[in-house]
């Protein structure tokens, strides 16, 4: 059996897809959205058809109309791999359904920089579902994560040579080739208040991933644990286009410990999450 990837392994765009397509619960009922494309039927009584219309309480404004374009680069201006087809944003992901809490998402360069600041906790006190307060760093040298309840943190060499060796970059952006390597499938096209997205799925016998993709930036998602009957959502709350980051938002905090790694650690060589306080979100800039 499969075991369910955790919520806190954010990093680079392979990470971070990876981790965004994972562990994202919701048991509320809200359904429908009058921006919605009718490209996504809600049909069907199967697990993997469940809620895939937008929140009704959605509260992100909408975007211009070319800013709402979905557009990807296969490189960025300076010709490096491009992650994500907008040059910089900071997005702020509500959780709702069994978790409860903030994700906030910060990037420029076109993904190259990222800082991902998962603050949630569970609803439910069952299976897989453990408190998360933990922040993912992502540059051009190097991708890790740290997390605060378990004191933890480990950073590995950034390397685009997977995805620049391949014949696929020259055919399809990082992205892309990243979804693909996780066997995602694209299920559809919608539009969030103006976002166009594309929509796309994994699933196994644990669980079921949605995701929402706009300029390949992860802008909401949706997991289902099946086996422990657990549901949550992150909703957009705000999308900032070109905001002020400061120069050490892309850095770890002074005074903890990083582990070196090669590679991500394999399961159990992260300690299991420890009881905290309720997560207050982004845990500020920091430096090393």
């Amino acid at each position: 059996m499969k075991t369910p990837l955790v919520l806190s392994n954010r990093g680079t765009l392979f990470l971070f897809c990876i981790s965004l397509l994972i562990n994202l619960n919701s048991c509320t009922e809200e359904r429908g959205n009058s921006n919605d494309s009718p490209a996504i039927e809600e049909g069907g009584t199967e697990p993997a058809a469940f809620r895939m219309r937008v929140d009704s309480s959605l509260a992100v404004e909408p975007p211009t109309a070319e800013i709402g374009k979905d557009s990807m680069l296969f490189r960025t201006p300076d010709g490096e791999p491009a992650p994500y087809g907008i040059e910089s944003a900071l997005i702020l992901l509500e959780t709702k359904g069994d978790r409860r809490g903030t994700l906030t998402h910060i990037f420029k360069e076109y993904g190259r920089y990222e800082r991902v600041v998962d603050s949630t906790m569970p609803v439910q006190d069952r299976g897989p579902n453990f408190p998360n307060h933990s922040l993912a760093i992502t540059t051009p040298e190097f991708t890790g994560t740290y997390n605060f309840l378990t004191q933890y943190g480990w950073q590995m060499p950034m390397n685009y040579s997977f995805y620049l060796d391949s014949a696929e970059s020259k055919t399809m952006s990082l992205t892309e080739y990243t979804l693909k390597q996780i066997e995602a499938k694209k299920i559809g096209d919608t539009t969030i208040n103006g976002y166009q997205t594309q929509v796309f799925r994994t699933e196994n016998e644990v669980e079921i991933n949605t995701i929402w993709m706009w300029r390949g930036v992860p802008i909401r998602l949706h997991t289902f644990l099946p086996l422990d009957d657990l549901e949550f959502r992150l909703e957009p709350v705000s999308i900032e286009i070109n905001p002020d980051i400061p120069d050490d938002a892309f850095t770890f905090p002074k005074g903890v410990h990083i582990q070196k790694r090669n590679s991500p650690p394999p399961p159990g060589v992260i300690p299991p999450p420890m009881p905290g306080p309720a997560p207050s979100g982004d845990t500020g800039n920091s430096s090393n």
